[in-house]
């Protein structure tokens, strides 16, 4: 397997030298929502237990909390729909509406189209742990509806193999990523 070469690891940053593979983002395969939905369903088929990083929902209420806490949440930054609440207020509505079960994945935790390069290459991998696989389809969702249509949303969950995502748990953890 070849890695790209470090140019600059300060401050938890992380930079590689160029891989030579452009983003999904960046270069519009004819799919891009097939392609996504076809690395993330490889990737959440990876086995938990060789995971040793972990996302559930305990840990990231508790890193959530702590942004809050410490006034590190981005309320400017948040989605259309968000714009005007507070950090406390999402984070209350995130506790309230807690599903009652997670379906544990190895998860990418930050599965948009520009972490994910031609040929199904996944970078950005700082929040990757287990996780519920909602987490994942929840951003790809969102940013694949914005950035190329819904088309693109129904090729994803098709290549991904679930056509009929829960609702529910679609909007919870895009709110949740509203935190990080």
């Amino acid at each position: 397997m070849t890695v790209p070469e470090i140019a600059v690891f300060e401050d938890d940053m992380l930079v590689l030298v160029d891989a030579g593979v452009p983003s999904v983002a960046s270069v519009q395969p004819d799919s891009p929502g097939a392609l996504m939905g076809e690395t993330l369903r490889r990737l959440h088929a990876l086995p938990v237990a060789g995971c040793p990083f972990d996302g559930r929902l305990d840990i990231t209420l508790a890193q959530a909390y702590r942004r809050v806490v410490e006034g590190l949440v981005d309320v400017d930054d948040f989605d259309e729909d968000n714009l005007g609440r507070t950090a406390e207020q999402v984070y209350a509505q995130l506790v309230a509406e807690r599903p009652q079960a997670e379906d544990l994945v190895v998860a990418h935790g930050d599965y948009t189209p520009p972490n994910v390069l031609a040929g199904g290459i996944l970078i950005d991998v700082g929040r990757l742990g287990v996780a519920d696989r909602y987490r994942d389809l929840a951003l790809a969702a969102r940013d694949l509806a914005d950035d190329f249509g819904v088309g693109e949303v129904e090729a994803f969950f098709a290549a991904y193999g679930l056509p009929e995502p829960d609702p529910a748990r679609l909007s919870y953890y895009r709110l949740l990523d509203e935190m990080f």
